[in-house]
């Protein structure tokens, strides 16, 4: 399996920057954000949806990184899994 980060994935290959972003990585989810430290840190990137577990140690770290990126909660939605959760952040 070939892996980039999202910082070096959109700069190898020389692609537009994202104003969206959904995460959907089932439990890598601090992975991913670590491997998108500038793509978050660019104000062009507006919005994020991230699925993550209801309540969880996890849960309450990336949603405290969003907020020190900038990012403000803007809703949930439970999904029709028991504990998942889609979480939706704007700047």
């Amino acid at each position: 399996i070939l892996c980039f980060s999202l910082d070096d994935f959109i700069n190898f290959f020389q692609l537009p920057f994202p104003n969206y972003l959904k995460i959907d990585v089932d439990g890598a989810e601090e992975k991913v954000l670590a491997g998108a430290s500038k793509t978050l840190d660019d104000k062009r990137l507006r919005s994020i949806l991230i699925e993550l577990p209801a309540r969880s140690d996890v849960t309450d770290r990336v949603i405290a990184q969003l907020k020190l990126k900038g990012f403000s909660f803007m809703q949930q939605a439970k999904r029709d899994q028991e504990n998942i959760i889609n979480f939706i952040f704007t700047r």
